[in-house]
């Protein structure tokens, strides 16, 4: 027998078990194949078994894969993500100051237009005041003059108007006065016709007869 023919096979030498290690995936099928015995169906099976084990490190790496580039996609978004929330929070909290500002500038007008109608109010309050304080003035003045002035008519000094000294203006034309100690005018004291201004000195007591005339007291 030759050195060859004693040589061992390629499988059992060193290089041969580095392959074995390195094409395990074709090697083992090749074993399964052309070095067994076992019936039909368990080589089949062995096969499969193989070729699920091979597929499963294939497939766990591209999931991997996929879910690694779907993280750093989601990774590149949430930045951008980021920033559109940061942009609309900004603009939601830009349009809320300028609803508040809004807000305040209506209010302060609101504070300034109340400040001016009770300014407004305070003065037509003190206008009315003085109004009706001179239109009392008057009334006042007028219920005087009342009390001392006298037309025509037939006076009862002391009841009728107040004794003193009364000054006299015509109507038109001429005026008439007449002093007497009776209601009739039978005993006339002292009279006159007078086409201007006059004056009269009357005492309680005696009856003043006024005719085309108007009388008012002097003092």
């Amino acid at each position: 027998m030759t050195e060859e023919d004693v040589k061992e096979p390629w499988h059992k030498t060193w290089w041969g078990i580095v392959l074995i290690i390195i094409f395990w995936w074709v090697s083992i099928p090749y074993y399964i194949w052309k070095k067994t015995h076992w019936p039909l169906w368990a080589q089949i099976f062995a096969t499969i078994v193989v070729v699920i084990v091979l597929l499963i490190p294939i497939t766990s790496g591209q999931n991997a894969t996929q879910v690694s580039q779907e993280q750093t996609t989601t990774s590149n978004d949430k930045p951008t993500e980021i920033k559109t929330l940061k942009a609309e929070r900004d603009m939601y909290l830009d349009e809320k100051d300028k609803a508040f500002a809004k807000r305040d500038a209506a209010l302060t007008e609101r504070d300034k237009a109340l400040t001016k109608l009770n300014e407004t109010s305070s003065t037509l309050s003190k206008v009315q005041a003085d109004l009706n304080s001179k239109i009392a003035a008057e009334n006042q003045a007028q219920v005087e003059k009342a009390k001392t002035t006298f037309s025509d008519g037939v006076y009862l000094v002391g009841t009728d108007m107040p004794p003193g000294r009364y000054k006299g203006t015509p109507n038109s034309g001429k005026a008439y006065w007449q002093i007497s100690s009776d209601a009739n005018g039978d005993n006339i004291i002292s009279n006159g016709i007078e086409a201007g201004n006059f004056y009269v000195q009357v005492s309680a007591g005696q009856y003043l007869k006024i005719q085309e005339a108007e009388i008012s007291l002097t003092k």
